[in-house]
């Protein structure tokens, strides 16, 4: 649908597609447009959800050339190993710089207020969230409420977004056959700060401190592209 969308002449930059809620979406959801002229003379036009800021799908024409649709990757960060129990000491080889303080006190002493899922990175509750959305039947997301250790690795989650946006227009320039001076600096910043995000160990948790199985768990943290702190949402995709 946003491809079409995208494809339609009649759609400009004020246009905005409502998408009914159904058998495969729980609500609906409105789709806004941005678009970005490079350098190059290619035109970059984004189909992105205007509640979320997730980006659906981005077309790439080239003045007087077809265009060429490339979807962000559903999976930028890999699903957690099986979580470890929050009593777990650290282990020898845990690096200082990518697992900060990881000898403060258990999880489920951290005080939070009242919402029932917790973002974890191995000992240290890094916020919380109601994942008051559902996606579908095992995917849910919501907006994410930071605690203060959160801050001592949001640098990370902050910088991931324009990242992995530079590294989709890289790969997305060179599909034309174009280059750019920048391209292996773009690659070298989106595959460090994923390395850094896996690194964290991310789980979610609930009340209790109990681990969750989840396929995946990402957060996005798009509060200083918005200067807004509530622009700060985690998403997590649990198993069976």
């Amino acid at each position: 649908m946003c491809r079409e969308w995208l494809n339609d002449p009649a759609t400009t930059s004020e246009s905005r597609l409502i998408i009914p809620a159904g058998i495969v979406l729980p609500q609906a959801i409105a789709i806004e447009i941005k678009r970005i002229l490079t350098f190059d003379d290619v035109l970059i036009t984004s189909a992105v959800d205007a509640d979320s800021g997730l980006c659906y799908t981005k077309l790439f024409s080239k003045s007087g050339g077809p265009g060429t649709f490339i979807n962000p990757p559903l999976e930028m960060i890999a699903g957690p190993e099986p979580a470890p129990e929050l009593s777990a000491s650290p282990t020898e080889t845990t690096k200082p710089a990518t697992r900060p303080r990881l000898d403060r006190k258990p999880a489920i002493e951290s005080p939070l207020p009242h919402r029932p899922y917790r973002l974890c990175s191995n000992r240290i509750v890094l916020g919380s969230s109601a994942l008051e959305k559902t996606n579908s039947a095992n995917q849910r997301s919501g907006r994410f409420y930071p605690s203060d250790d959160y801050f001592e690795v949001a640098e990370i989650f902050a910088a991931f977004p324009q990242a992995e946006n530079d590294w989709m227009e890289t790969n997305a320039r060179e599909a034309y056959g174009l280059t750019e001076d920048d391209a292996s600096e773009h690659r070298r910043r989106f595959n460090d700060l994923v390395e850094r995000i896996e690194a964290l160990e991310l789980f979610v948790a609930d009340e209790t401190g109990k681990p969750i199985p989840a396929e995946e768990v990402r957060l996005e943290d798009l509060s200083q592209h918005y200067d807004d702190e509530s622009e700060r949402w985690l998403h997590v995709h649990f198993k069976d």
